[in-house]
């Protein structure tokens, strides 16, 4: 279920950061903030939280009609198997979180979707 959010969440930002408006791109940076912060603290139920807000956010943005209703019906499955669900940094990864934040701010998809998968220990 991690590998489906984690996947998910990196194609959903891979067609909504060349498609969203420059409102909609500040507010996913914003988003991404809170990921980071969740991480940070070590906060399994808030990286969750944030990492949904995150997600719903550039579905919104992508404004792909499949996405849109794929989240809708897996969202409840999905966060509810998602309890303990961190990045895969140990340790310090303020380096990462800057460099996503970047790439996301740049409308780099590419480097988004790569950033997120490593930062979930896929890459």
């Amino acid at each position: 279920m991690r590998d489906y959010a984690v996947h998910m969440i990196a194609m959903t930002m891979h067609l909504a950061l060349q498609r969203c408006s420059d409102e909609d791109l500040v507010e996913g940076a914003r988003l991404f903030g809170e990921v980071a912060r969740a991480a940070r603290e070590r906060s399994s139920p808030a990286y969750v939280d944030a990492g949904f807000a995150l997600l719903a956010h550039f579905t919104r943005a992508a404004d792909n009609i499949v996405l849109r209703e794929t989240l809708k019906q897996t969202e409840f499955v999905v966060r509810r198997n998602l309890r303990g669900w961190m990045c895969a940094g140990e340790g310090d990864c303020e380096e990462l979180f800057q460099s996503l934040a970047e790439a996301i701010r740049e409308r780099d998809t590419a480097r988004s979707a790569y950033l997120w998968l490593t930062m979930h220990g896929l890459y």
